[in-house]
């Protein structure tokens, strides 16, 4: 009897989880639009960065980050500027321009690098970012510690970017989350806590981007014990992998809060549009 509770448990956990996972996916059109091919036109690496610079600094290094996060660290000389001001800045339109974020998030930056070519910028974005400056070695401003989470990505993060064609999704817990069983570029490699799992799944990873240009997101059931996949793969060659901050777990719960509060905006705009109708009886 309670081997038939523990599966009916199972069962139920799995209905609940398929219909977060649906809602979420009907109910966020904003971030479903991201499915789309990186635009590499746009893109300069840290080497070609490096030559700008030593060429009479022939290139200003706009941050557009939050300004917390360019105080606490940031490439030396670079700009805090936010994205939506960048077009304000008539002075920019002077010089080669390069963007900076931490290095995952894509969509928003080529957006806007669109608009600004349009307008006359010769603007460009940092390929891997932070991440990729840090892992080239590159000096940094700054906690050294928040330098080393540069490749941690929020739910936040990776939901505005999870459907972008060039980012894959590496799940290595030891069962496959039904959280992320939708997505079209998701991948199953469960991998034990040892430096053999690790170095197996960097093989796996180099084989993937061997064939094309992709960012890895590496996830397991709680987001926690990345020290060890992280530092084979860095060691392996594989440095820019992103790993997603609490896991499976934390992205459900973040799904949760976010049809939440869904739910309780439509609440609320029955409610007014009801009352609006109230003087008339």
């Amino acid at each position: 009897m309670s081997g038939c509770n523990v599966k009916m448990k199972e069962v139920i956990t799995g209905i609940i989880v398929s219909v977060i996972v649906t809602t979420f996916f009907l109910n966020s059109q904003a971030w479903s639009e991201t499915v789309k091919k990186q635009n590499h036109a746009f893109y300069i690496s840290v080497e070609t960065l490096n030559y700008m610079i030593a060429k009479d600094n022939a290139a200003v290094i706009v941050d557009i980050r939050k300004s917390k996060d360019f105080n606490v660290l940031r490439i030396p000389g670079s700009e805090n500027i936010p994205l939506y001001a960048i077009k304000t800045r008539n002075y920019l339109k002077t010089k080669k321009v390069v963007l900076v974020n931490e290095g995952f998030r894509r969509s928003l930056p080529e957006k806007e690098c669109e608009k600004l070519k349009k307008l006359g910028f010769r603007v460009q974005i940092l390929s891997g970012g932070l991440a990729a400056w840090k892992a080239k070695g590159q000096a940094l401003e700054g906690d050294p510690f928040k330098a080393k989470r540069l490749n941690r990505i929020s739910s936040y993060d990776f939901a505005l970017e999870m459907e972008a064609q060039n980012t894959i999704l590496v799940d290595i817990s030891k069962e496959p989350s039904a959280v992320f069983k939708q997505l079209s570029h998701f991948k199953h490699f469960p991998v034990s806590d040892s430096k053999a799992g690790a170095e197996r799944l960097g093989k796996h990873i180099g084989a993937m981007i061997s064939k094309i240009p992709l960012s890895v997101v590496i996830t397991n059931e709680t987001g926690e014990k990345y020290d060890r996949i992280e530092k084979v793969l860095s060691s392996s060659g594989n440095r820019m992998v992103f790993y997603l901050d609490g896991g499976n777990n934390g992205y459900l719960g973040f799904l949760k809060n976010h049809n939440s509060m869904n739910m309780d905006r439509k609440k609320r705009l029955v409610k007014q549009q009801g009352c609006s109708t109230c003087g008339d009886e």
